[in-house]
């Protein structure tokens, strides 16, 4: 988990418009890192005013990645509904503290009082292998996952979540997400119904929801009220993508030089999906963001580690350029920032 008090306050970026053979090529790597693939045996050509060709770092080139990882220090309430529904009470380091058992009949509460103690997104996989053990996930089951928190707490997310089941389990549910306040989970509690599912009827005007309401009702109440799909509806309310790239320093003592940027908030930032940090460096400006040469990358997930800076062993070969770093995001889109590095 990350400490989330380190975002950006600006980022000055450019936004390259990106071609549909740079989008099918970005989501078929972004599938292949997902299945816990290696690298890639090659890189691909990317496209836009000209070739932009990645090529193999220069054999001289000597590397390092430095990585952050931060412990989270705010704690949370979380919430599965399927029919049955289960509650979690999180601390500062992603530990399930507490489990509620929000429908006592439908599944062994001895069973799921044994997960206090483990790591939240262990906790969904195992309560989801319980239902379905009990006969309550079949092949499109819908799974809502509930978050209340302060604005301080670092959410998991969504694809965290989907990436953490079981391979049988992420083919046989639709998961569905939505962010609830305090307040809601509040008066939910005092109308006995889940918190998850009092959020979720507050997407449509007017919507009822009971203690005898289910996941299946609230859903249909809402798109009945809305004529709208529910997964649009939470999209919707999520809000849209911030898009941010490293803001980059440089340093140099004696033949190594550090290019440094800060740690950057992408599920503040909405960003929910798989990030590559491109190192690209050119003779000339124009020629960095016009057709860089792209010397390394490093794939990380929003909610993962994330490189902070990068090294070089300094040689005649990489001396004399201009330096940027090029984040690319799963839809395509590339953003890198105006203002580039230059080694002598």
């Amino acid at each position: 988990m990350f400490d989330i008090n380190r975002e950006l306050d600006e980022i000055r970026s450019i936004s390259l418009t990106p071609s549909a053979e740079l989008i099918r090529e970005t989501k078929r790597r972004i599938r292949r890192h997902r299945q816990n693939a290696d690298a890639p045996e090659e890189r691909p050509v990317w496209r836009r005013r000209a070739a932009w060709i990645t090529v193999p770092m220069a054999a001289a080139l000597a590397v390092v990645f430095a990585v952050n990882i931060v412990s989270l220090q705010y704690t949370a309430y979380y919430t599965v509904d399927i029919n049955p529904g289960v509650g979690f009470s999180v601390n500062g380091d992603g530990i399930v503290t507490d489990v509620d058992l929000i429908d006592t009949e439908s599944m062994d509460a001895d069973v799921l009082r044994t997960l206090e103690g483990r790591p939240l997104v262990q906790v969904m996989d195992a309560v989801l292998a319980e239902a379905q053990r009990s006969g309550y996930i079949e092949p499109d089951t819908d799974v809502l996952v509930g978050c209340f928190a302060g604005q301080k707490h670092t959410a998991i997310t969504k694809n965290q979540i989907g990436a953490s089941l079981s391979g049988n389990i992420q083919e046989r549910i639709n998961l569905l997400y939505i962010v609830g306040t305090k307040d809601e989970r509040k008066t939910a509690e005092q109308k006995d119904v889940s918190p998850g599912l009092y959020s979720l009827s507050r997407l449509a005007e007017n919507s009822v929801v009971s203690s005898e309401s289910d996941l299946t009702d609230v859903i249909a109440g809402v798109e009945a009220a809305t004529g709208r799909d529910i997964e649009d509806l939470l999209e919707e309310k999520r809000g849209p993508e911030a898009y941010a790239a490293p803001e980059i320093d440089l340093t140099i003592n004696q033949n190594t030089a550090v290019i440094a940027w800060p740690y950057i908030g992408y599920r503040k930032n909405n960003y929910d999906g798989t990030i590559i940090y491109q190192l690209a460096c050119a003779k000339t400006k124009d020629a960095l963001f016009d057709s860089p040469q792209i010397l390394d990358e490093y794939v990380f997930e929003a909610w993962d580690k994330q490189p902070l800076n990068y090294a070089l062993s300094l040689t005649d070969e990489n001396r004399d350029r201009y330096y940027a770093v090029f984040a690319v995001y799963d839809d395509g889109t590339i953003v890198v920032d105006e203002k580039p590095v230059f080694i002598p």
